[in-house]
């Protein structure tokens, strides 16, 4: 089994109006994979694939979105995960407010794609 490198569960994989499923968004050197909690990956995308990964501020309080757009069988296509804190409806929310929750999400994935992380 390939080193994670970054885990982080209670986060939604957003799939579509009838597939939105609770779980761990997973990277390794090689991979980027959602697990949900009876261990079921909804998508692995090889780090070779991806073209851009980008986080966002949702539109409501505390949401935060990580848009992760890749190459698969010729096609482009996108992934969404989703972050809900309910930190943010208080007064700390709003310092929280300035950068994405995903920014470091972002950062080490781009480190992957790059090959900046280390054996």
């Amino acid at each position: 089994m390939e080193q994670i490198i970054k885990k982080e569960d209670k986060l939604k994989f957003k799939g579509g109006l009838f597939n939105t499923k609770s779980g761990a968004l997973v990277l390794t050197k090689m991979d980027l994979y959602f697990e949900t909690k009876g261990g079921k990956k909804m998508f692995t995308i090889p780090v070779k694939s991806i073209q851009s990964v980008n986080s966002q501020k949702g539109v409501g309080a505390g949401v935060d979105h990580l848009y992760v757009l890749y190459q698969e069988n010729g096609k482009e296509q996108k992934v969404k995960i989703e972050h809900f804190s309910v930190m943010a409806w208080g007064a700390l929310g709003n310092l929280s407010r300035l950068s994405s929750y995903f920014s470091s999400w972002e950062q080490m994935i781009n480190d992957a794609r790059f090959g900046r992380i280390g054996a």
